[in-house]
């Protein structure tokens, strides 16, 4: 079926597993026998590359699904001949995308996809048309949605109709591997612009790797709404999962079970940085682990980890920009935020000390400018063949009967308890979890727990003892299954004293370095396998107190394992040492937490954000002693950020005063020069304009309003307090609506009667937005939608939604242009 090579890797790696999980492996290896041939080879490849927890977590008969479609696409796939078999095996065969729970659904796709297929004829059919069809139909079926972290299947997102990008994109790649294209995910963990994120897709096609936004069809190839956004990202990466195949790429982590390939100089401009890593004695350090760091949400994001090589050295590919680059290795650490534009060459020397004084740090990260790289752009003709696709689409979505989980429903309903604490159960669930729990496992955690309904405070017991959600892992049933693993014995001194729980945890379950750190082993399957990385231990914990009847939590502000005895109580010793943090504000204005500044706890190997909600001035925080850093950040519209650190020592009982202000920037360095796509609007009589090449040579204000909304609203009351300043200042300025009939509305008329040199246009406001709000880098779901365009035509300064202040910051864009 593959070559002898290749075989051999395969057969070599699935022993490995016997040391591992020698008791599961002798039952895998039994029934992989049983297989043919063709199958128990794809078996064992699965089996040899999928982490610890996946061989624990899912039945054999899910993994032989995926076997047997991989032999089936072997023989009758429509490109099979012309893909590399370390590419089919990787990228069609393999059953993980991301973090995902999984499902089995290539064969289930690949029936509903064979009406797309047969639309394609032996004269056009190439491996583009497919892809191109099959994200027109990804797009009938899914639309983008925000959600929590989980990452739901692709059979949930194609039932429920939404995900979001993650989601979407893991969706989309399930449907290609299904008829066998080569396909991956490509995910920016951060963007540098930007406070967000994003992940899309990349296809091979005809040798190479392509790129398309997931469920956001295109007519061509590389391109989509975030092809600009990318080629301003400091780093973006692919993964590949297992150690059985080699890769050309540029690896920039890796462990056991996946390596993340630096896919950056696809999409952008990029350089090449070493990082030379020495002791105080200037002598090299191997081994130090060096992360690359993106400031974003107010925090130092790790895009990448490394290790140094025996001469102390490291190098990645990054984009043209600001990164941190931290180094740790053992006790020491060092630091230094670098402009790759002007430093290459990075010397870092550790330091048991590394910070000398608690004192302010200034400082200023820049956003990568955006390259000429990926910038297509479609015909007429392509337009509106697209446009005219996707709109089809949408309708054939809408008019989709989608499944929400309806056996779960009808099980839940005709469960004859107590109507109300089944509410409460539910309450405490998110809307993605009633998309994919299952009615037995809720019902499973229920009738374990209603018994200690009376035993606690309502809301202790429903928050901490009821609920069957402890983290973002995959619900599953434990509680009844964990009583009869432990003895009475241990039972008696878990319930005498919780900690022993953790104790008893420490001692039985290992962790393994075949694993992928994200990604949960259910509770009892960690504790009847003994194997779990680290925070499917701290799941354990909590799973085994509630199954005890004890309420307990993972401590949502600093992630601490916590367990409930007329107070909640830390774990581990360490945890239970605290310091008070104090937080003050300039003039009393709070800064917005994860948005203006953040604190994390700096830990050996792996930072800590503290999770706060309903800051105040004056606030008191009660933390765990030790290091943290707070960041604030001042992000600019061009993408770059007026930023201010501070690491300081929390000591028991101390109490820290932390001031906190950000470092303001010149409106100078607020503005970008963005060439802007052409975009039509109509006049009152209905005639058509086109911005912004009818500029002039003259300024311009273009914003797109919606009528009798409260941004919209907000933005006019500012200006018809500075009507004479508008009115006498040197540019044309466009209000734009979705309709005549806006401009009957109050708050518009007004303005335009104070300011009568306003033009007055209607468009299809919400396209405009997504296509200009996206490329100003602001948000295109919020309106109103402001840009101030310069004489050469160039968008210098946007906004959307209201901000206080947006007029007079108008006002003084206009001027410094």
């Amino acid at each position: 079926m593959f070559t002898e090579k290749i075989e051999t890797k395969i057969q070599e790696e699935f022993q490995k597993l016997r040391e591992i999980i020698p008791e599961q492996f002798c039952e895998i290896e039994k029934k992989c026998e049983e297989c043919s041939s063709e199958e128990r080879m794809l078996l064992k490849y699965l089996y040899a590359s999928m982490p610890v927890s996946d061989a624990l977590s899912y039945p054999f008969s899910l993994f032989q699904s995926y076997a047997k479609h991989g032999v089936y696409l072997k023989k009758h796939g429509l490109f099979t001949k012309k893909i590399p078999e370390e590419i089919f095996l990787q990228y069609v065969v393999f059953h993980r995308v991301n973090t995902e729970d999984l499902s089995d659904c290539r064969g289930y796709f690949y029936e509903l996809l064979q009406e797309v297929l047969a639309k394609q004829t032996e004269q056009t059919i190439t491996m583009e048309s497919v892809v191109k069809d099959l994200n027109y139909w990804c797009a009938s079926k899914a639309t983008y949605r925000a959600s929590d972290d989980r990452t739901a299947s692709p059979m949930t997102v194609y039932d429920s109709g939404y995900g979001r990008c993650g989601e979407e994109s893991t969706f989309t790649v399930s449907v290609l591997r299904s008829v066998g294209i080569p396909a991956r995910q490509i995910y920016a963990p951060r963007w540098s612009h930007c406070d967000d994120n994003h992940a899309w897709v990349e296809v091979w096609c005809d040798g190479e790797w392509e790129f398309l936004g997931a469920c956001e069809p295109e007519e061509i190839l590389n391109r989509g709404w975030f092809t600009s956004a990318s080629s301003r990202a400091m780093l973006l990466h692919t993964r590949q999962y297992g150690e059985l195949l080699g890769t050309n790429e540029e690896i920039i982590e890796s462990s056991a079970f996946v390596k993340e390939q630096n896919q950056t100089e696809r999409y952008g401009n990029t350089t090449t940085v070493t990082i030379q890593v020495t002791d105080e004695n200037r002598n090299p350090v191997p081994q130090a682990m060096v992360s690359v760091e993106v400031l974003n949400y107010a925090q130092f994001y790790p895009v990448a980890k490394m290790w140094t090589d025996q001469a102390g050295n490291c190098e990645v590919k990054l984009g043209m920009g600001s990164v941190r680059i931290e180094v740790v290795k053992e006790e020491k650490r060092a630091l230094q935020v670098v402009d790759t534009r002007q430093e290459q060459k990075i010397l870092l020397q550790l330091s048991s000390n590394f910070v000398e004084k608690e004192v302010w740090n200034d400082f200023v990260v820049y956003a990568p400018k955006d390259s000429e790289k990926n910038t297509t752009v479609l015909t007429k003709e392509q337009k509106e063949t697209q446009s005219e696709k996707c709109a089809y689409a949408t309708k054939l979505r809408h008019e989709r009967n989608h499944i929400i989980n309806e056996k779960f429903v009808s099980e839940w309903n005709v469960y004859d308890q107590d109507e109300a604490l089944k509410q409460r159960m539910l309450s405490t669930l998110t809307e993605k979890d009633l998309l994919d729990i299952k009615a037995e496992v809720l019902i499973s955690h229920f009738e374990e727990a209603k018994q200690y309904e009376k035993s606690y405070d309502s809301d202790i017991f429903t928050k901490y003892l009821l609920s069957p959600r402890i983290a973002d892992e995959t619900l599953t049933s434990y509680r009844k299954e964990i009583l009869e693993y432990i003895s009475e014995e241990e039972q008696k001194t878990f319930l005498k004293d919780p900690k022993e729980i953790w104790t008893f945890i420490q001692k039985n379950i290992k962790e393994v370095t075949k694993e992928y750190d994200a990604i949960v082993t259910p509770p009892f399957l960690c504790l009847k396998n003994k194997i779990g990385n680290a925070l499917s231990k701290d799941i354990l914990f909590v799973a085994i107190c509630r199954s005890l009847g004890i309420p307990a939590r993972l401590n949502k502000l600093d992630g601490t394992k916590e367990f409930y005895q007329e107070g909640f109580h830390k774990v581990e010793s360490e945890d239970e040492k605290q310091g008070i943090m104090k937080l003050l504000f300039e003039n009393g204005e709070v800064l917005k937490y994860e948005e203006e500044f953040a604190i994390v706890k700096k830990e050996d190997a792996k930072d800590k954000l503290i999770h706060v909600e309903n800051i105040f001035d004056g606030m008191k925080l009660k933390l765990p002693i030790g290091m943290y850093e707070i960041t604030i950040q001042n992000r600019l519209p061009n993408g770059n950020i007026y930023a201010r650190n501070i690491f300081v020592s929390l000591h028991e009982g101390e109490t820290k005063i932390l001031n906190l202000s950000k470092y303001k920037a010149d409106v100078s360095e607020m503005l970008e020069s963005i060439p802007l796509p052409v975009f039509m609007v109509k006049d009152q009589e209905g005639g058509e304009h086109e911005f912004p090449t009818e500029v002039g040579g003259k300024k311009q204000l273009f914003m797109w309003l919606w009528e009798a909304q409260e941004p919209t609203e907000h933005i006019l009351n500012e200006m018809a307090e500075k009507i004479e300043e508008f009115q006498n200042a040197d540019v044309e300025i466009a209000f734009i609506t979705r309709n005549q009939e806006a401009y009957r509305d109050r708050n518009i008329a007004r303005i335009l009667d104070k300011i009568p040199k306003i033009n007055t246009y209607t468009s299809k406001i919400e396209e405009d937005a997504n296509l200009l709000g996206r490329r100003m880098y602001v948000d295109p779901e919020r309106f109103p939608m402001i840009i101030v365009v310069d004489q050469n035509g160039k968008g210098v300064y946007a906004t959307s939604g209201y901000n206080v202040g947006t007029a007079e910051m108008l006002l003084r864009v206009l001027k410094e242009i």
